[in-house]
């Protein structure tokens, strides 16, 4: 999806190096047709986790963050999504900050539908690999420097 996504930026004016994406895109397809996911449920796994990931300026046209989130129950990937965002992030902890909230808006959805079916969790859990936006949200304070977010 992720390719996908990168390749529709330039739809309207594509170039001869995106044309070539696109043909390696559909070579890849067609190599992996018999690739799938295979749905296991392993006791020793948290039940509920989430992933959540962003990049920070990586697009050189508009400087706009791309963000990806992946949620699982029992190590099996349930959702996910890779979306560039609207508005330029001022900071790769802004970027990492927003990932982490969509990421977590999703697990928290997660949990209520695993309730209705009677799976209960204590908690689900959410990795993130930038430390300073991880802090960010445990503090139950405003920080001056990211009052905006």
């Amino acid at each position: 999806m992720f390719t996908v996504n990168q390749l529709l930026q330039y739809s309207i004016k594509p170039t001869i190096k995106h044309w070539t994406a696109i043909k390696h895109l559909m070579r890849y397809l067609k190599a992996t047709i018999n690739l799938s996911l295979t749905f296991s449920k392993r006791t020793n796994k948290t039940l509920l986790e989430g992933w959540a990931d962003a990049d920070y300026e990586n697009n050189r046209t508009d400087r706009k963050s791309i963000t990806g989130i992946l949620a699982s129950v029992y190590g099996n990937p349930i959702s996910w999504l890779g979306k560039k965002k609207t508005v330029v992030a001022q900071s790769t902890t802004e970027a990492e900050f927003i990932a982490m909230n969509i990421c977590t808006e999703q697990l928290h959805w997660m949990s209520f539908l695993l309730m209705e079916t009677g799976i209960e969790d204590s908690k689900p859990t959410l990795y993130n690999y930038n430390s300073r936006a991880t802090t960010i949200a445990k503090q139950a304070t405003l920080n001056p420097n990211t009052k905006h977010i």
